[in-house]
């Protein structure tokens, strides 16, 4: 007797593997996605973009100078000014001076003037000091660089003292100056002598880094001379009185 065939175990082995083929493709489709996607620290968490905060126009700040109308305010101003003009020409004046010019000579002060023959540097010196009076001598050199920087401060501090005389003299100029100059001590230049009732009362040399010791100088001198006149006075009186 003839059996047919039974095809149940090799219809059982053919849906097995249709089971094993979806389950691959289902599983390479999952890895596909998990590729695509960015890596999470946390499973399924999903991923945000952060957009720059936007800068609002309220936060924006805009520096504006405001000029006050008050009248304090305009004072003010004006006064810095006026100190920021000084300073530039002392500025300009300095530059000159150190590069050797000694500038215009209409612009110096009146008590300050330059003596270039040796006579007069004799007469000057003697003859502008009698009654306590006092005179400066500055001694310089046209090549002398500490001279030149020290030409604006003795023009600044002869503006200071209008009842002192100051004097310049170039070495340079003539021989005779240069004799002169010797036989009244000069010994280094930059150099200064002081002189009252027709005798030096103080010399030394000084540069830039010491115009303190000429300032202190010249005041010493004049406050020197303010208490003479203040003794010459209380003895008068009491003469006055005595004969009384």
């Amino acid at each position: 007797m003839f059996r047919a065939p039974s095809f149940t175990g090799l219809s059982d082995r053919q849906g097995a593997a249709s089971h094993l083929g979806v389950a691959s493709v289902n599983r390479a489709a999952s890895e596909a996605r998990m590729q695509r996607q960015p890596h999470q620290g946390h499973r399924g968490a999903r991923s945000k973009s952060v957009s720059p905060p936007r800068a609002h126009p309220g936060n924006q700040h805009v520096h504006a100078t405001v000029v006050s109308p008050h009248p304090d305010a305009v004072r003010r101003r004006r006064e810095a000014e006026e100190r920021r003009m000084q300073r530039s020409a002392a500025l300009e004046a300095t530059m000159a001076s150190v590069n050797g010019s000694s500038g215009n000579e209409g612009d110096l002060p009146n008590n300050l003037s330059y003596v270039d023959v040796a006579s007069e540097l004799d007469f000057r010196l003697k003859m502008g000091s009698r009654r306590d009076k006092l005179v400066v001598a500055h001694f310089k050199a046209s090549w002398c660089s500490a001279c030149a920087r020290m030409q604006y401060k003795v023009k600044q501090i002869a503006e200071q003292n209008p009842d002192v005389t100051f004097l310049i003299i170039d070495v340079g100029k003539n021989p005779d100056l240069l004799e002169a100059s010797s036989e009244l001590g000069v010994e280094k230049l930059p150099f200064f002598l002081f002189y009252k009732n027709e005798e030096c009362v103080a010399k030394f040399s000084c540069n830039l880094s010491k115009i303190s010791l000429l300032r202190a100088e010249v005041a010493g001198q004049k406050e020197t001379n303010e208490k003479s006149k203040r003794g010459t006075a209380n003895v008068e009186k009491r003469h006055i009185v005595g004969h009384a």
